[in-house]
């Protein structure tokens, strides 16, 4: 920088305060864009409290309890959807025995 140049500065800023001006103008990440609004009234803070209130009381009676892994929420649209599910949560124990992971006698098959 020349000597000519120091007069047009109007402010000196520390390394510290230019990289926490850079930090606020990096773009955010599909994960930080898609949930940075999540509320306290929105429906995965809702259902995250349903959980965690569900497990802690289980584990207060004694039940070993863990959510099931790999599954996704769905939200019931129509009364076909709901019909549908209503009618596999009713008929889907019956067909525990024949299930592929369910452990039985031999462990899962």
């Amino acid at each position: 920088m020349d000597n000519d140049d120091i007069d047009d500065i109007d402010t000196v800023e520390t390394g510290h305060a230019l990289s926490l001006q850079q930090r606020k103008q990096q773009p955010k990440t599909i994960g930080q864009q898609r949930f940075q609004n999540i509320g306290k009234n929105s429906l995965s803070s809702i259902i995250g409290s349903y959980k965690s209130a569900v497990t802690k009381h289980a584990l207060r009676l004694g039940y070993d309890f863990v959510w099931q892994t790999r599954f996704y929420d769905h939200i019931i649209r129509n009364e076909k959807s709901y019909k549908n599910i209503k009618y596999y949560i009713i008929n889907n124990p019956a067909k525990w025995n024949d299930d592929d992971l369910n452990p039985g006698e031999q462990g899962i098959k």
